[in-house]
């Protein structure tokens, strides 16, 4: 089910981009807001977050895209460390395309490929918030253990 709020007739109306912007929503309570926010979380992030991530779950698709860091590539200079067919290369590169992590642009015959790393930001920025989140459990781990050395060490044998 959606997430609905009342608007100013006090009728439910969905929680989407248009009727956010729209100024149809009547905002009623912290709740209200708390769902709006997360609404917009996950209309702005999953999509773009969903298919980079689904590009980097392939291990060839991560050596193309680390490939192409040393300099622009065509399809066939990508594809040949991989026993794959050009179509089967191509097809990687439409996956790396439509995360955004990839351009092509066509030059004659061959299929120019170039990293577009600005997506990589988005994906840092999200694994980074859990880096923090076990960086911070992993000091309150230690802590806790220092403090058990501490009073073993002056506890009497």
């Amino acid at each position: 089910m959606e997430d609905a709020a009342p608007d100013v007739n006090g009728r439910d109306v969905s929680l989407t981009r248009q009727s956010i912007s729209s100024g149809v929503i009547e905002p009623k309570g912290l709740q209200f807001f708390i769902r709006l926010i997360l609404n917009h979380m996950v209309l702005d992030d999953t999509p773009a977050l969903d298919g980079i991530f689904r590009a980097l779950s392939d291990p060839t698709r991560r050596a193309m895209l680390r490939s192409l860091t040393a300099r622009e590539q065509n399809i066939g200079e990508l594809a040949a460390p991989f026993d794959m067919s050009f179509a089967a290369a191509s097809k990687h590169i439409r996956v790396l395309e439509a995360a955004g992590l990839v351009r092509r642009r066509v030059e004659g015959r061959s299929h120019i490929c170039r990293i577009e790393p600005a997506p990589l930001k988005a994906a840092d920025e999200w694994l980074r918030f859990y880096e923090n989140y076990w960086l911070d459990r992993l000091d309150t781990l230690e802590a806790i253990l220092r403090a058990e050395d501490e009073q073993k060490q002056g506890e009497p044998p």
